[in-house]
């Protein structure tokens, strides 16, 4: 499959809680399917937590988009966050304890999943698709808020050099929790192509230009020249 015709997606799911702040997983589950990406990286997907009716998110979109879709989804899951909290598993309804953490999904197995500790509890993701087998999908979530500045800087300082080092080209995605003018978003942009530039100077890009250069925090980021 040409990398020109890849569809990736990247979407904080904040636990599956829509915008009026009720549990829905199946809006998320339509959202996505409405996308049709080839592969969507996640943030903030929840395992056993007893708020959330003790799911594995991940698992359960798969199977909603699978649903949906009648295309065989499958998922991949590594917690960032991980609790003392076993009321799920306590009361029958999960396997272990709370966590939060990210996930890909994707209508095809996902192969070669891997994942780096980052500073102050983040990670990075990363997992590939056997209908492009050279391109590697790398998924993270940096700390949030300006007071998160230094964190992200350090956070950055050890995705890089792990996704650098990943065989043939990389598409980077997540929700970074800064603008592309953040200075510690700068080694990022000077490393990859920022897909949103690239397909706004192609005039392809919807939404405000200017918010998005002003108040964009989610990105995908490609290297189609590497290989």
């Amino acid at each position: 499959r040409q990398l020109a015709m890849l569809r990736v997606m990247t979407l904080n799911a904040h636990a599956g809680v829509n915008a009026r702040g009720a549990y829905d997983l199946d809006r998320l589950a339509q959202a996505i399917a409405s996308a049709n990406p080839d592969i969507v990286g996640l943030q903030e997907m929840t395992r056993n937590h007893n708020v959330y009716q003790c799911q594995d998110q991940p698992r359960v979109l798969a199977a909603r988009l699978q649903a949906i879709t009648s295309r065989p989804w499958t998922s991949v899951y590594v917690n960032e966050w991980v609790t003392k909290h076993t009321q799920c598993v306590d009361s029958g309804r999960g396997d272990g304890v709370e966590t939060e953490g990210l996930a890909f999904l994707a209508p095809e197995p996902i192969q070669s999943v891997d994942h780096v500790k980052l500073w102050n509890g983040r990670i990075g993701l990363s997992a590939r698709l056997g209908s492009v087998p050279d391109l590697t999908f790398v998924v993270t979530h940096l700390a949030a808020n300006t007071a998160g500045q230094a964190d992200r800087t350090r956070q950055i300082a050890g995705l890089l050099p792990w996704v650098e080092a990943r065989r043939g080209a990389t598409i980077l995605l997540g929700d970074f929790n800064t603008g592309p003018d953040a200075p510690e978003l700068q080694p990022v942009l000077a490393a990859f192509h920022d897909a949103w530039a690239d397909a706004s100077a192609r005039g392809a890009a919807s939404g405000s230009g200017e918010t998005h250069k002003r108040w964009r925090i989610d990105y995908v980021f490609d290297t189609p020249g590497r290989g």
